[in-house]
C-alpha cells in the first residue's frame, strides 16, 4: 500500500491474530514459496492490520487519506503485496464516509468506524464528520437545589448556585463550542465566567445528564437582588452556524434573576436524656452530619448551629405518648431559655418514629442514627417550616395540594454538593419514600413561610405586655382528651396565646375567675392529625399567682380541669393518653374530721440531689458510665414537676417527673423549680455525695 510523504498517522487500530504463514490468509491458489517476500529462513509471518488517517474530525464534503498496513510477528510493515491482496472494506454508517481509492470522502454527519481486512487480518479506524453548519437554540436557569425549565424558582441571596447552559443543534455534530457569561448589577459588568467546551453540540437538552450541558459553578458574593447575566455562545472559529441560530441568552438585553434576601437560620440542637435509654448522640463534634440535607435543599444561607447542654426527660419514646411529652417539653425549654433560634431534640429511638415536629412552629425531634437522622432532621424541620406530609409512603395527614403524582419532586434537581443531577422521579423529603429530594412546591412554601414572618422564630415578652411577671401554660390535645401540664411561674420572654378554639380559665379559691383566655394549638406531625400542643405565656403578678387553685381547659369536645396536687382531691389535669400515670392525688379528708385540707409545698431540705462518690455514672441503659450525674428523689404527689436549673448558667438541665430521675449536670447545686399544679416556688438544693437512700451523704 503507498504511504502519504510527511504526514504522521493520527489514529490506528490492530487487529491480534495467531501466527500463521500468508498463505494462511487465503489471498490465492499458489504456494507459499511463490511469495516474493518470503525468503528462505525469513518468513514475515502476517500478524495484524493497521489503518491510519490524517484527519480524524471532517466536515461533509472534505476527505482524508487513509492508509492500509499490513504488520508480521514482529511489528513489521510487509512491504510489495501483490495487486490481488488488498482491502476488503466494511463501514459502521455508510451514510457518513465513502472509500475513493487511498481517500475517504466525508458524504453525512455523524459517527463511523471503518474497518478493513486482508485475509484473516482486521483492523479499524474511527472518524467523526461535521455537518457543513448548524443551527442552535440557547436556554439557561441558575439553580441552588431545585429549578423549573423557565426558572421561576427564586434564588436566595449569597448562596451559590449552578448555571446550567443548554446549547442545542438541529443535528448531530462534533463542534466544540463554549459559553461565556457576563453579569451585572446596576448596569454595571460586575464578573464574566466562561466554561469549559462541550465534546459537541447535543441535538436536544438532557437536564439529567451534565455531559449535555454547560455547568458553571456561580459563587454566592454574585447572587444579589438587581443581578442580571447574559450568555453568548463562544468558539475557536471551527464552529459553523446557519443564519437563524440563536447564539445569545437572552437574544436581547440581558436576564435579570429573581434574587431574595431570606433571614438568617439558627438551630439549636438538644442530646435528650431518657430513663430507658442512652443520651442521644449530638455534639460538637458531629451535628454537621445532622445538617448536611437541611444544607443542601432548603432556601437558607446564613445558618447557625449549635448544641445544647443535655436535657434530661422523665417521658420515653418507647411510646408514642412518650414523643409526644419530650416534643412538648423541647418547646418549653426553648421559652424557658428566652431563645429564639429553632430547638431541635436529639433522642435515642426505642420504638414508633423516627422524628416528630410541630408544623408551623420552630421545636421538633429526630432520633440519633447517622447518617439517616439527617434526612429526619430536614424533613420535620420541613414540618416547622410550615409543611405537611407529602403524599409517598403512606404518611398520615398527607398535603391535599400536592402538585406531583406520589409525591415526586416534579422537576430536576441538583446536589451541588456531589455536582450530580436530581430526577423528578426522585421523592420529595416532606414524604415517606427513598431516595428523597426537595421539590418545588416545598422549596418555594419554605421560602414563602420564612420570609412571611409567620415562623414564629422570635419570642414576645411574657403575655405581650413587656417583660415581667408571669405564668407558662402549657399542655397536649388530643380529640376528647387533654394534659394541662403544671403552670409555671416565668419572668422571660414567651410566646403569647394565639387566636383559636380553645380557652383557658383560671380560678382562685374562692371560685373567682382570675383570667380566661382563648387560644389555638399547634397540630403535631406525624399520626392522624388530631394531636395538637400548646404553649403561651399569660402576664399574672405574683399575688394572683399565688392565689390560683384551678385552671381549666375547655373548647370542642374537651373539658378537662387541673387543680393543685397539695389540694384534698386536687386533680392532676392528666388523660389517659399521656405519657405516664399522675401521681395519685391526697385523699380528702373524711365529713368532719379534723386537720388542714391543704398539704404544705416541698422545701429543700425534701428534695434529695445525690452524686455517686465516683463523680459519674451511666445514664440510661447502655450508657458510658462517663457522666457527672446527680440522682434526684422527692415527694410526687406533692410536686408533680420539678424543673432543675444550673444555678452557674441559669440553664434548664431538666424537666422530671414521679419522685425520682438521673441527670446529667456537674453543678455542685441546683436551683429547683417545685410545681405543685398550678402554683411553683423556686428552692436551691445541695448536691451530695453517696447513694440516693443514704441519709449521711454530706455536701459535695
Amino acid at each position: 500500500m503507498s504511504s502519504f510523504p510527511g504526514s504522521a498517522p493520527r489514529t490506528a487500530a490492530r487487529a491480534l491474530v495467531a501466527a500463521g504463514a500468508l498463505c494462511a490468509l487465503g489471498l490465492g491458489a499458489i504456494g507459499c514459496s511463490d511469495l516474493p517476500f518470503l525468503a528462505p529462513g525469513d518468513e514475515q509471518i502476517p500478524s495484524a492490520l493497521e489503518l491510519s488517517v490524517q484527519d480524524d474530525l471532517l466536515t461533509v464534503g472534505g476527505d482524508t487519506p487513509v492508509r492500509v498496513t499490513l504488520l508480521d510477528q514482529h511489528g513489521r510493515a510487509i512491504e510489495n503485496l501483490p495487486p490481488w491482496a488488498q482491502p476488503t472494506w466494511t463501514s459502521t454508517n455508510r451514510g457518513v464516509l465513502e472509500v475513493r481509492g487511498n481517500r475517504l470522502q466525508a458524504v453525512g454527519p455523524g459517527h463511523v468506524t471503518l474497518g478493513a481486512s486482508i485475509g484473516d487480518q482486521f483492523g479499524s479506524v474511527s472518524l467523526r464528520v461535521n455537518p457543513e453548519s448548524v443551527r442552535t437554540q440557547t436556554h439557561a436557569y441558575l439553580t441552588q437545589a431545585i429549578q423549573r425549565w423557565d426558572g421561576s424558582v427564586p434564588l436566595v441571596a449569597g448562596r451559590g448556585g449552578l448555571l446550567r447552559v443548554f446549547v442545542t443543534a438541529d443535528q448531530a455534530n462534533f463542534f466544540q463550542p463554549g459559553v461565556r457569561v457576563r453579569f451585572f448589577r446596576n448596569g454595571v459588568e460586575t464578573a464574566t465566567l466562561v466554561s469549559p467546551a462541550l465534546d459537541g453540540i447535543p441535538v436536544e437538552a438532557d437536564e439529567g445528564e451534565f455531559t449535555r450541558s454547560f455547568n458553571l459553578p456561580v459563587p454566592g458574593s454574585l447572587l444579589e437582588p438587581g443581578v442580571s447575566m447574559v450568555i453568548e455562545t463562544v468558539s475557536a472559529g471551527t464552529l459553523r452556524l446557519s443564519g437563524e441560530s440563536v447564539t445569545r441568552f437572552p437574544e436581547s438585553g440581558s436576564l435579570t434573576l429573581d434574587v431574595r434576601r431570606v433571614p438568617p437560620f439558627r438551630i439549636r440542637f438538644v442530646p435528650v436524656n431518657q430513663p430507658d435509654a442512652p443520651v442521644a448522640s449530638v455534639s460538637s463534634g458531629n451535628v454537621e452530619q445532622f445538617m448536611a440535607a437541611t444544607r443542601a435543599v432548603y432556601p437558607l444561607n446564613e445558618i447557625e448551629v449549635d448544641v445544647r447542654e443535655t436535657y434530661t426527660s422523665s417521658a420515653s419514646t418507647s411510646t408514642q405518648a412518650g414523643w409526644n411529652q419530650i416534643l412538648n417539653e423541647i418547646r418549653i425549654l426553648r421559652t424557658l431559655d428566652g431563645e429564639t433560634a429553632y430547638y431541635h431534640g436529639i433522642v435515642r429511638r426505642i420504638a414508633h418514629w423516627a422524628g416528630l415536629g410541630y408544623v408551623g412552629f420552630p421545636a421538633a425531634l429526630s432520633y440519633d442514627a447517622l447518617p439517616a437522622a439527617n434526612w429526619t432532621v430536614a424533613h420535620e424541620l420541613g414540618h416547622n417550616f410550615g409543611r405537611l406530609h407529602a403524599p409517598c409512603g403512606g404518611p398520615g395527614n398527607p398535603d391535599q395540594g400536592f402538585p406531583h403524582s406520589q409525591g415526586r419532586i416534579g422537576v430536576h434537581g441538583v446536589d451541588l454538593a456531589s455536582m450530580r443531577a436530581v430526577e423528578p422521579g426522585i421523592a420529595d423529603l416532606m414524604g415517606y419514600c427513598h431516595p428523597r429530594w426537595i421539590s418545588d412546591y416545598t422549596y418555594l412554601a419554605v421560602l414563602a413561610f420564612r420570609a412571611g414572618g409567620s415562623n414564629r422564630a422570635v419570642l414576645s415578652p411574657a403575655g405581650g405586655g413587656g417583660q415581667g411577671e408571669g405564668l407558662l401554660l402549657w399542655g397536649r390535645i388530643r380529640g376528647g382528651d387533654a394534659v394541662i401540664e403544671p403552670a409555671l411561674a416565668v419572668t422571660t420572654a414567651g410566646e403569647p396565646p394565639r387566636p383559636g378554639p380553645y380557652r383557658l380559665v383560671g380560678i382562685d379559691d374562692r371560685g373567682a375567675v382570675l383570667f380566661s383566655t382563648s387560644f389555638g394549638a399547634e397540630p403535631v406531625s406525624e399520626g392522624d392529625g388530631d394531636e395538637r400542643h400548646f404553649a403561651f405565656t399569660l402576664s399574672l403578678d405574683s399575688g394572683s399567682r399565688a392565689a390560683l387553685a384551678e385552671l381549666r381547659l375547655q373548647g370542642p369536645g374537651v373539658d378537662a380541669v387541673r387543680s393543685s396536687a397539695l389540694a384534698a382531691g386536687g386533680s392532676p389535669g392528666m388523660s389517659s393518653f399521656d405519657a405516664a400515670p399522675a401521681p395519685a392525688p391526697a385523699p380528702a379528708p373524711a365529713p368532719g374530721a379534723s386537720g388542714a385540707s391543704v398539704r404544705a409545698p416541698l422545701d429543700a431540705a425534701e428534695i434529695r440531689a445525690t452524686r455517686p462518690a465516683s463523680g459519674l455514672s451511666p445514664l440510661g441503659p447502655g450508657g458510658s458510665g462517663s457522666e457527672p450525674t446527680v440522682t434526684l428523689s422527692w415527694d410526687a404527689t406533692r410536686a408533680p414537676l420539678l424543673v432543675v436549673r444550673n444555678p452557674a448558667t441559669g440553664r434548664v438541665v431538666a424537666l422530671v417527673r414521679h419522685g425520682t430521675a438521673t441527670l446529667s449536670t456537674s453543678a455542685p447545686e441546683l436551683d429547683v423549680e417545685v410545681a405543685d399544679g398550678v402554683r411553683s416556688h423556686r428552692v436551691r438544693v445541695p448536691v451530695r455525695t453517696g447513694s440516693p437512700g443514704d441519709p449521711r451523704g454530706g455536701p459535695r
